[in-house]
């Protein structure tokens, strides 16, 4: 897991690791960014770095939003509802 920092202050987090239902995808996993740095770009800049980063490895990413208010947020680059019978709430498949 790593972080984004603003001078020594981390003010986001993500974690990249393998689908455990699906190894041909990466999972992407506790993205958080503090409250004072959301709606500033900070955790597309952080996702879109997953996307990028995970589809030269994958052939996409998964994610799991449970009960979070956070689908348009997900849905903006492109994540697609996944069925109910998955272990994750979206995917998204890879253009390269």
């Amino acid at each position: 897991m790593t972080g984004y920092k603003i001078n020594v202050q981390t003010i986001a987090v993500r974690g990249l690791n393998i689908e455990p239902d699906d190894h041909q995808f990466g999972r992407i996993r506790r993205l958080y960014v503090l409250p004072n740095y959301r709606n500033r770009g900070v955790g597309t800049k952080l996702v879109n770095y997953l996307i990028n980063h995970a589809c030269g490895y994958f052939c996409g990413v998964t994610v799991n939003i449970g009960r979070l208010p956070v689908e348009d947020f997900y849905s903006k680059p492109g994540f697609q509802t996944a069925g109910p019978d998955k272990s994750y709430s979206h995917f998204l498949r890879s253009t390269k």
